[in-house]
């Protein structure tokens, strides 16, 4: 199993909406503000698009759209983008998206390897009174 297969194997349902997944795609197709690609789970043609957000005036960070993540990561097709919170919209028959995470920029990329892990971090002080955290 490579290592972009254990991680669409990992990956888990979010909380909140009942109807909401994380969709894994190969990008397609770049258009202004929606990507049309492969599911890499289903093997299914979606139109994927991010859902409608506003910065909160104190937010330090303000959400990238598709066209800036083409854009400024120089992404092209066969780009592998993880968007969060998908659902989709019975009446146009899109998925939107809260989050887009790039995976891989285009199919000229190298494979790529995700590490998730779990630590716990522990703060104390040795015998001889040096500060560490491990």
């Amino acid at each position: 199993m490579s290592a972009l297969d254990a991680l669409l194997n990992d990956i888990k349902k979010p909380s909140g909406n009942n109807n909401s997944t994380n969709l894994v795609v190969t990008v397609d197709e770049w258009e202004e503000n929606q990507i049309k690609g492969t599911r890499m789970d289903t093997g299914g043609q979606v139109v994927v698009r991010l859902s409608k957000f506003e910065k909160k005036p104190d937010a330090s960070f303000d959400r990238p759209n598709l066209k800036i993540i083409k854009e400024k990561k120089r992404c092209g097709k066969g780009a592998i983008i993880c968007f969060e919170s998908a659902y989709l919209n019975n009446e146009d028959g899109a998925w939107y998206s809260r989050w887009a995470n790039l995976i891989r920029k285009s199919e000229k990329d190298k494979k790529t390897v995700a590490a998730i892990l779990k630590s716990k971090v522990v703060i104390g002080k040795s015998q001889a009174g040096k500060e560490y955290i491990i």
